[in-house]
């Protein structure tokens, strides 16, 4: 439970922080949005409204579900908005960014909480700390590790596009999707990792399991001299 909760804290750290540097670069380049750095700021607080809104409702709906389901929704949740900003394309306004934002931050919401409360319930109460600072640094690395190659993927093919002759709004859009593609395979392979894990925790003892499991005590150990 705590590795799976760990990479989930990973994955989760590692697709916002990545995407908010993405989007920032997206929003203050002067052949898209031309926004001041200012106005890019206050371009992302569609995640800061899908994150408060959905803060006060995962208690419940982990007590209703469990905390495996509520991770998987909220990578599915930021799959989806992963998946509509690949295909935004250089001529589309502010508008077409807020849902998969609200998205996003939803999605992730969802992970995060749950996931952190995972790690810290599968150990002892004397390895909490211990669990909290792994979790701690798995955000870390994942912000960091995400970063980093999400700007290598936007910097390499809108760069691709540019030598091939995209407009000045179409290459650095191409790069974005670019990089959109490999958040969505990562969130997707977080709703997978949760997924797994719900079914390994559901898996049921054979049928037969059970009845040799009564009848054991009607049986007599063979042994030799008797």
């Amino acid at each position: 439970m705590l590795i799976g909760a760990t990479v989930g804290i990973l994955l989760s750290a590692g697709v916002i922080n990545g995407l908010m540097y993405l989007l920032s670069l997206c929003f203050q380049n002067p052949a898209t949005l031309a926004s001041s750095p200012f106005e890019a700021a206050l371009a992302t607080l569609p995640a800061t409204v899908g994150l408060i809104a959905i803060t006060p409702l995962v208690p419940r709906m982990v007590q209703r579900l469990g905390i495996g389901p509520v991770i998987a929704v909220g990578f599915a949740a930021a799959t989806v908005g992963c998946v509509l900003l690949y295909f935004v394309e250089g001529d589309r306004r502010y508008a077409a960014f807020v849902l998969p934002l609200v998205l996003l931050a939803a999605g992730l919401g969802l992970v995060d909480g749950p996931a952190s409360s995972a790690s810290t319930s599968s150990v002892s109460e004397d390895d909490v700390g211990a669990a909290s600072g792994i979790s701690n640094m798995a955000r870390c690395i994942g912000a960091a590790a995400f970063t980093a190659a999400v700007a290598t993927v936007n910097a390499t093919v809108g760069e691709s596009r540019r030598s091939a002759g995209a407009g000045a709004a179409d290459a650095p859009a191409a790069g974005l999707s670019g990089a959109c593609l490999r958040l969505a395979v990562a969130t997707r392979v977080g709703m997978l990792l949760s997924v797994l894990a719900v079914r390994a925790r559901r898996r049921r003892v054979r049928p037969g399991a059970y009845g040799a499991a009564a009848a054991s005590h009607a049986h007599t150990v063979p042994v030799e001299g008797q």
